[in-house]
């Protein structure tokens, strides 16, 4: 907790990710404050399932999810829509 660092990667999926994400939240790692900025915890890849299980523990944690042009969800729509537009 002294290295000075001030991002967490958790790349690893699953209840992994979620253990590892709980005991982070549990040492106060989200709350900490390094070089006068907020401490960030970044998980690459994430499911909603994952999110599920981390609970509460998710807010404020970056991450992404897996996405495809062919989704049909209203964003997903409007997203493609517009870049078309902008990239043909």
């Amino acid at each position: 907790l002294n290295s000075g660092a001030d991002v967490l990667v958790l790349n690893h999926y699953g209840g992994n990710m979620v253990n590892s994400l709980t005991n982070a939240v549990q040492f106060g790692l989200r709350d900490k404050i390094v070089n006068g900025k907020n401490f960030e915890i970044v998980v690459p890849l994430y499911s909603r399932l994952m999110a599920k299980g981390a609970g509460a523990n998710v807010k404020g944690i970056h991450g992404s999810t897996n996405w495809h042009w062919s989704l049909t969800d209203e964003g997903s729509k409007a997203f493609v829509k517009s870049f078309g537009t902008k990239y043909g």
